[in-house]
């Protein structure tokens, strides 16, 4: 009986070390997360795919002659019933862009404009697409929507807010900041 606590001891402390340094498993939330990510980032991917290397000819019909970007800008289209967390990504990345003196246009189906303003503290004027001629053009792809234009309307490069994606922000602000 004396021979068996040595062994039962050793096999504690076997037990116990591995414990120690195996890697901790993650939380259920955790992999949820990292996968959502994961699909967000292959979405992304996919609308870039899409649109980049398109030119937005209709942004010409909307916006005035005289006001129309000559050189790289941005172009955010935003629908009045878009999620609340994604403008507010989307306006806070457009509005960092702006200070940092990349010019900036926004396009806005079916929304107040004056409500925009006011709550995200956009001073510039909203132009409105009555007849959703941007989102046609671009297929209906899914808004709000950042686009990175060339000086001939092509889209360089996209970012599609969503709360948990400033990843990708500083791309788009990145990538932005290089063209300029």
């Amino acid at each position: 009986m004396r021979k068996i606590y040595p062994v039962l001891a050793a096999f504690l402390l076997a037990a116990c070390g591995n414990l120690s340094t195996s890697t901790p498993k993650s939380s259920p939330e955790a992999e949820a997360a990292r996968r959502a990510d994961s699909a967000y980032a292959q979405y992304e991917t996919m609308i870039r795919d899409f649109l980049v290397g398109k030119r937005v000819a209709s942004l010409a019909a909307l916006v005035a002659p005289d006001t129309l970007p000559h050189g790289p800008s941005v172009l955010l289209i935003y629908h009045g019933m878009d999620c609340g967390s994604c403008l507010d990504a989307g306006f806070a990345s457009l509005l960092r862009l702006r200070g940092a003196g990349m010019p900036c246009t926004v396009a806005a189906a079916d929304a107040n404009p004056s409500v925009a303003q006011e709550r995200y503290r956009y001073r510039d004027y909203i132009y409105t697409d009555r007849n959703d001629l941007l989102r046609r053009e671009l297929r209906y792809v899914s808004t709000p929507i950042l686009l990175l234009l060339d000086d001939s309307l092509r889209i360089v490069d996209i970012y599609k807010p969503a709360s948990g994606t400033e990843a990708a922000a500083g791309r788009f602000e990145k990538a932005s900041s290089s063209l300029r």
